[in-house]
Order: structure tokens, then sequence, then C-alpha cells
């Protein structure tokens, strides 16, 4: 919204939680105007899932010593709709500022444990039970798992990860509840499976797919894009709800999928952003920017430039029939 000082304003709070759960996704708001299509009632909506930056691999997490990997990560349905037909994803892309092509490609195989404790479900990608990722502009989707998951019911993702060289990982995302982990090694059994508990072998870093399901009642689902204000990597997790930073603030009931970046520019968004767009494509009704602190304290942009890069990347959005709302850039001295 604007304020009287013409500065766009959203903030991790209560009150924008209010505000999303109060707006119907369908109408206009003040910000950027746009009517959403009715089309995007029957797409498939993104589910968060249990962290910050889980989807997005950066190459400030690289592991060049191991060659495989078993994680599981714990999921919440969102309180305000139950979700069917589950849907992952890999993209060939990684977050370097700018983004850039992961260096190696990479064999996934994942599943789903609902409930939690039961054996795991396959998920399948065109008939396979892996998918080879790829480096590049590149997105691979798995077929939809049908199942049906009860509004805010836990339910796990596992993942089993194989690789040549150098894999990416993504911040803020190995184990940070119980019942969570990421186990790295050489040449490490497939475990995604069955139900053994393996031990944590990294404290932060770990890699998934994102995670789509079909809402069952229209909720406003938001994408996150920005730097370290954006990614909140260093707030804890608040257990209750499974989240740090902006999932916190959500308090489980919105989806969100947080593609932000600790000291990226929005120079740098403009250079390259196809693979979180990717990402965020069909399945965000509302988009918060959150870029500018770095770009004026470290590159002097100035605020024209900076509006006018914030109005291109809403334009941009808006015509895929997203809202998107602004944040007040931070002071830095």
């Amino acid at each position: 919204q604007q304020n009287p000082a013409d500065q766009l304003v959203v903030s991790p709070s209560a009150d924008l939680l209010a505000r999303l759960a109060r707006s119907n996704p369908y109408n206009t708001v003040t910000s950027f105007p746009l009517m959403l299509p009715e089309r995007l009632q029957q797409r498939m909506q993104s589910v968060a899932i249990g962290n910050s930056n889980f989807v997005m691999a950066e190459a400030g997490f690289a592991d060049a010593v191991t060659n495989s990997l078993n994680s599981r990560k714990i999921c919440f349905a969102p309180t305000a709709s139950k979700i069917s037909d589950i849907v992952l994803a890999f993209t060939g892309s990684g977050l370097n500022n700018p983004e850039t092509d992961i260096p190696n490609a990479f064999t996934a195989k994942v599943s789903v444990e609902y409930p939690l404790g039961s054996t795991p479900q396959r998920l399948y990608f065109n008939g396979a039970d892996n998918v080879v990722v790829t480096p590049g502009r590149t997105f691979y989707k798995s077929d939809p798992l049908p199942i049906n998951i009860p509004a805010g019911a836990q339910f796990a993702v596992k993942s089993y990860i194989t690789w040549t060289g150098t894999l990416w990982s993504a911040q803020w995302s190995a184990s940070q509840q119980a019942g969570e982990w990421t186990n790295r090694g050489t040449g490490l059994a497939d475990n995604s499976l069955n139900n053994t508990v393996l031990a944590n072998t990294t404290a932060l870093q770990g890699l998934a797919p994102a995670i789509y399901a079909s809402m069952q009642t229209p909720i406003p689902v938001v994408g996150i894009i920005g730097d370290s204000i954006a990614a909140l990597a260093a707030d804890a997790v608040d257990l209750a709800v499974g989240y740090n930073g902006w999932g916190r603030a959500m308090r489980g009931q919105i989806p969100f999928i947080n593609l932000g970046r600790a000291g990226e520019t929005f120079a740098n968004w403009n250079t390259r952003h196809e693979g979180r767009c990717l990402i965020l494509r069909n399945a965000v009704t509302d988009v918060i920017i959150q870029y500018g602190h770095n770009d004026i304290f470290l590159s002097g942009t100035s605020a024209a430039t900076l509006l006018s890069y914030v109005q291109a990347t809403a334009d941009m959005f808006n015509a895929q029939g997203r809202r998107c709302w602004g944040v007040t850039v931070c002071p830095r001295t």
C-alpha cells in the first residue's frame, strides 16, 4: 500500500497476515492493481516447506567431497486449506548473486511420508522413479501424487540425491527441528522409501525439492524475493509452526516460498531470475519484493532507479496474474 511518504510498505507481521488472509486473491490491490485471471483458481499452488531457503541451491554451500545424501524434511499443510495431488520439483539454477547454473547435474529420488511414520510413497517423473537435474534454466516437475492431507497436518518429504563432482546445497535447510536430517556420505544407499532414522551430518545445508499441491480452499500463496532481509536466515525457527522469518509471521496459515538471498541486489535480480521465476510460475497469488538497501548502500543506486526496478518487476509478475507488495527500504549506515 502507499503511505504518505510515497513509500511501498509491507512487513512480516500480524498486520500482513491479517491483510492477506482477509483479501480475496481474485480482487485488485492498491500497490500494483491487476485482476487475477479466473484460471488461477484451477492451477496448482505452492506449499511452503518447513524452512526458509530449501528450494534454491547456493554457490556458498558447495560439497565436492561426498557424492550422496538422504534428507527428511517435516512439512506443513496450511491451516487454511487441506491439500492434494502433491508435486515435487527441482531447478538447474542456483543462487550466486546473480543467479547462475548449478555446477553439475545430480540425480534425485523423492517420496512423501504421510502420515508421519508410515511407509513413504514414491513420486515419479514422467513415469520414471528418478530425475536427472541438469545445469541451466531448467525445471523438472514430478507427476502428481494422489494423496489428501488435512489442513494443518504435518507430512515429510524425503530425498535421495547422488552426484559426481560438486553439489550446491541450500541454506537453513538440513535439520531445524526434531525428525529432520540431512545425511551426507560417499556411496550412501537410498533411504527415501523406508523409515530408518539417520544421523544428521551437517548443521545448516541441505537440498530438497520445491513442493506444490492443489489447494482445496482458495487462499493467498506468497512468493518472496529479495536480499538478506527477505531470507532472514539468522532468525530462529518457531517450532510451533515450523518456520523462521516470514513463515513465522504467517503462522502456518499462508503457504509461501522464500527465494531471498543474502547480499543480492536488484541489479543481480535483473541480470538473471529465470530459475526463481520457474519456481514461482503458476504457483503463487502474491509476490513480496524486498530489495533496495544493498543497491543504495553498496552500489549507489538512486531512489528513482530503484523504483523503476520495482515497477518493472511488479509489471512482470502482474502480467502473470500475481499481486505484488513492496517493502520499505531498511536504513543502513
